[in-house]
């Protein structure tokens, strides 16, 4: 039974179990909320008070915590999938955190939980799309198509400058 302990009530029947925290009025047919029982009504329910600000507090810690480690497991997720398609697409180990970054930056990916899994896409000029499909494009970009390793030229041509940038970078040729 939740009772709210008013100052005055008619009959003890009003206070049900609680009767005996009332006495008889003075000047008045009815009962008051005896001194002590107001002391320790008002004492407990400070105390409920302090312990419902410090629950909020860890609760808000909590939460915190959960959001954090959200962001985390999306970043890495989105990092994970990145760095997937990047291998499948060729772009040399060297090169992929650097244009995993890029792609980051340039791309708007979206993570959406699906019970115990997640399901990663990306919206953008093209419309939705997957990481993949999305990193192919940005890969074909101008941005992105430094970092596409090249087929090595064929006989009788000579590689080009980007082809040569890329042999430096993977130090595959030494720079004069």
């Amino acid at each position: 039974m939740e009772f709210s302990f008013p100052d005055r009530i008619e009959t003890l029947e009003e206070a049900g179990e609680f009767s005996d925290c009332y006495e008889p009025a003075q000047t008045w047919d009815g009962y008051v909320l005896k001194a002590v029982a107001k002391e320790q009504i008002a004492r407990c329910s400070a105390e409920l008070e302090e312990i419902e600000k410090r629950n909020q507090e860890h609760l808000e810690q909590l939460e915190a915590k959960v959001r954090s480690k959200k962001d985390t497991i999306r970043r890495l997720l989105v990092q994970r999938e990145i760095l997937a398609a990047l291998r499948v697409a060729g772009v040399p180990p060297k090169l992929e955190q650097g244009a995993r970054a890029a792609i980051e930056e340039d791309l708007d990916i979206h993570v959406e939980e699906t019970g115990d899994d997640h399901r990663l896409s990306v919206s953008g000029p093209y419309g939705r799309m997957t990481v993949a499909q999305a990193v192919g494009r940005w890969l074909s970009s101008d941005v992105g198509i430094g970092f596409v390793q090249h087929i090595k030229p064929s006989a009788g041509r000579e590689p080009g400058p980007f082809e040569l940038a890329i042999r430096r970078l993977e130090g595959k040729e030494r720079v004069h």
